[in-house]
C-alpha cells in the first residue's frame, strides 16, 4: 500500500473517531424529537409514520396532542376536549387537513385503523368513489359525532 494509500485511510480513520460522538447526539436528538408524539394520547399504542389514521388535536396552547386512530382522537376530544382543533388525513390525498364540512367521515367501509373498525375521513368530492370502493354506509360531519355513535362502531 502506497504511503499516500495509508494517510487516506489514517485521515479518514480520524474523521470518522471524531464524528462518532457527534453523530451519536445528533441521532438521539432526532430521536427523542420523535418520541415526542409516537405513542397515542388516548391509549398509549405507538404510531406508525405510515398510518394514514392517525389524528391530531391542538388546542388553544398550540400543542398538538397525536393519536394513533382517529376514534381515539374522537373519544378524547368529547371526553375533555370538545374545542380543540381536529386534523385528519383525508384518505385521498393523505396529507392533514384541519376538519371543516368539506370532510366527512365514512362508516361502516372495509378500512380499518390499527384499533380495527374506524371512522375514515374523506373530502367530500371523493365520497361517492370511496363509498364504491370500499362499501361506506354513510358518512357523518364532525358535529354529528358523539358517544353513541363511537360507540355503536365495531
Amino acid at each position: 500500500m502506497s504511503l499516500g494509500a495509508r494517510m487516506n485511510r489514517i485521515t479518514l480513520a480520524i474523521a470518522l473517531t471524531l464524528a462518532a460522538p457527534s453523530a451519536a447526539a445528533l441521532l438521539t436528538a432526532c430521536h427523542s424529537a420523535a418520541d415526542a408524539h409516537d405513542r397515542c394520547a388516548r391509549c398509549g399504542m405507538k404510531i406508525a409514520p405510515t398510518n394514514l389514521l392517525a389524528a391530531e388535536l391542538q388546542g388553544s396552547n398550540a400543542k398538538a396532542l397525536h393519536y394513533d386512530s382517529l376514534r381515539c382522537a374522537l373519544a378524547a376530544r368529547l371526553e375533555g376536549h370538545p374545542r380543540a382543533t381536529l386534523r385528519v388525513h383525508e384518505y385521498y390525498e393523505g396529507r392533514l387537513h384541519v376538519v371543516d364540512d368539506t370532510i366527512g367521515f365514512a362508516i361502516g367501509s372495509d378500512v380499518t385503523g390499527p384499533m380495527g373498525s374506524d371512522l375514515v375521513p374523506v373530502a367530500t368530492p371523493h365520497q361517492a368513489k370511496f363509498a364504491a370502493d370500499h362499501g361506506a354506509k354513510r358518512f357523518v360531519l364532525l358535529r354529528e359525532i358523539d358517544t353513541a355513535l363511537l360507540a355503536q362502531l365495531p
